[in-house]
């Protein structure tokens, strides 16, 4: 009995420390999400926003041969923790490695201390590595991707307004008009996207969508003008036909005239008349 409840207890406590240990990590994950933003740049909201332009914003730059400016806040080289985020590895759930000193950790959380503490000076950092990717969340919707941090309680006109200014300052900056035609579909597409769903009458649960949501609604005024077209040809051709048709009528009428008025003149020619010119002939 004494050795049954030794190894009981002994159950009891490693499960305790199991759940001691999650309920930490979690706790610390938790105050990652909600209190990282209170540091110098958030390294948390800077995954969202670097993830967003990954995902949308590099593959459309470089399909169309673009190079973004040096001074784009969007360009991954000022990235102030694109080297970081380079020399972070999961190897397990529960389990991650700098690459730089090849220390291990138990969260995520924790690798990023350490990367604060240990390796935010001299060759763990880009040069002009500056931009901190965090500040541009309003523009890029990283509240979509963060379902951890709460709605805002309700939307302000004036906020929103502020938002869009700061978002076409991006969009000039990182696509100038006047750079090139490639410069200026790029500066329409990302401002169609991000600028212009700043918007209290605008809700969409999906970064995607705010790109869905331009195509889908260019391919509406394709499809409406399309339509418009195809009746302006039908309703052509129809008159055509109907023109046509007029002419047509109106040659049968004159031809069958001329006829009605011969066939009056050989009646009302005198009776003597043709014997005369065939006696002529004779």
């Amino acid at each position: 009995n004494a050795e049954y409840m030794g190894t009981n207890g002994q159950c009891r406590d490693d499960m305790f420390k199991q759940w001691s240990l999650r309920f930490v990590l979690m706790f610390l994950s938790l105050n990652a999400a909600l209190g990282d933003s209170q540091n110098e740049c958030s390294r948390v909201l800077s995954r969202h926003a670097r993830s967003i332009i990954s995902e949308f914003v590099l593959p459309e730059v470089s399909a169309r041969g673009y190079s973004l400016p040096d001074k784009c806040p969007l360009n991954p080289t000022l990235d102030k923790y694109a080297l970081h985020e380079k020399n972070k590895r999961q190897i397990r759930v529960n389990q991650w490695q700098c690459s730089f000193c090849s220390k291990t950790f138990k969260s995520e959380y924790f690798i990023d201390r350490h990367m604060d503490n240990k390796h935010s000076h001299g060759d763990s950092l880009q040069q002009n590595s500056t931009v901190c990717l965090a500040d541009y969340c309003d523009v890029l919707r990283c509240e979509l991707r963060d379902r951890s941090r709460p709605a805002a309680a309700g939307c302000s006109k004036k906020e929103m307004e502020r938002k869009r200014l700061f978002c076409q300052a991006i969009m000039n900056k990182c696509f100038p008009i006047e750079a090139s035609s490639t410069s200026k579909f790029l500066h329409d597409k990302f401002h169609d996207a991000f600028c212009d769903t700043l918007s209290c009458g605008v809700v969409v649960q999906d970064v995607g969508a705010l790109f869905d949501r331009g195509s889908s609604s260019k391919s509406s005024a394709y499809s409406i003008l399309t339509i418009i077209v195809l009746v302006c040809i039908l309703l052509f051709y129809i008159l055509l036909y109907i023109t046509r048709g007029l002419s047509s009528s109106g040659s049968g009428l004159k031809r069958l005239s001329a006829t009605q008025r011969s066939y009056r003149a050989q009646l009302l020619r005198p009776a003597g008349s043709g014997g005369a010119e065939t006696k002529k002939g004779f």
